[in-house]
């Protein structure tokens, strides 16, 4: 299939991730079918994405014109039957791996042999995913980051039987709807943005495990120190500024010291309790509505803030960021 051909899409799922992956497809021109399981799902996924497309409209990447009509091509229903006409349908509800197989197997039976199935999971196996169709080849991991509709980065992950074919038209149309794809190249539990990010949980939690900072005060030198550099500086850049010999010194006696917990001992403990986290009003920190919504908005005006930088950097290149 050609990238030129693809005219519709099909999004499974409207929790957090699928109205505002609809919504960066729709953005780009393409008709969107979002699917719910429910008449109570569809209409959940109705309001998130209006609130989603107010985001964008309030941090000024789309205007209110622009935005209202991608709206209008996303239609939201809980026929599944719907998404025939689809050429390319993104799966994203929630990390199960038999409700992901035996939703993309229905999909498969309902969309045209030559369609490209792929699944938003965060971490599950894109091999395991893909065995449960008929044609595995034409499925592949396509990992976006939250929130959807604000983050650049997508993780292309290819199971073993996945084509080559299948992979490069994905990296092209993600490319094409604005967002910058990374190909996994190897099939790894939790593919990269997890791995990195679920390393740096556990050694926040095992900090405060141990007595060595409040939530409060690792959460700051993460905020106001760490990842202040990590927009222009990657970890791996890092080490090359740094310089190999001083990083070796001190990975020498710091590595065998950091955390290796193989079991969320603390999480079980909190979870014990019931301190889920925002959805329980209590996680590490209490949470209130008002400071859930604080810190979403938070959130989203800091990537939205990114998401400008790279773009006024993507328009300075000699190139005029073309690909």
């Amino acid at each position: 299939m050609q990238l030129e051909a693809i005219r519709q899409v099909a999004v499974l799922g409207t929790g957090t991730m699928g109205p505002g992956i609809a919504l960066s497809f729709a953005l780009r021109g393409y008709s969107v079918t979002l699917v719910g399981r429910s008449a109570e799902a569809v209409a959940r996924g109705q309001t998130t994405l209006q609130r989603y497309a107010q985001r964008l409209v309030e941090g000024e990447l789309n205007t209110a014109d622009e935005t209202a009509r991608a709206v209008e091509r996303i239609a939201v229903t809980a026929d599944l039957a719907t998404i025939a006409p689809a050429q390319v349908v993104v799966e994203a509800i929630a990390e199960r791996l038999d409700a992901k197989q035996d939703l993309l197997r229905n999909a498969e039976e309902l969309v045209a042999p030559t369609a490209v199935l792929a699944s938003t999971t965060s971490g599950l196996s894109a091999t395991a995913l893909g065995s449960a169709l008929r044609r595995p080849e034409r499925f592949v991991v396509a990992h976006y980051a939250n929130p959807p509709h604000l983050m650049p980065v997508v993780e292309v992950v290819k199971g073993r039987q996945t084509s080559e074919a299948t992979a490069d038209l994905v990296l092209r149309l993600l490319r094409h709807t604005g967002k910058r794809p990374v190909l996994v190249r190897k099939d790894v539990p939790g593919f990269i943005f997890n791995r990195l990010q679920y390393a740096l949980m556990r050694e926040a939690v095992a900090l405060v495990r141990d007595g060595v900072a409040t939530p409060e005060d690792v959460d700051a030198i993460v905020k106001y120190g760490y990842a202040l550099r990590l927009p222009a500086v990657g970890p791996l850049e890092m080490v090359d500024l740094v310089g190999l010999e001083i990083y070796e010194t001190i990975a020498t006696y710091l590595w065998p010291d950091l955390d290796c917990s193989k079991e969320p001992t603390v999480l079980r403990e909190l979870l014990a309790k019931g301190a889920k986290g925002m959805v329980a009003g209590q996680g590490f920190y209490r949470w209130t509505p008002e400071t859930i919504e604080a810190l979403l908005r938070a959130r989203d005006a800091e990537i939205v803030r990114q998401v400008k930088r790279l773009a006024a950097e993507e328009r300075e290149r000699p190139d005029g960021g073309g690909a």
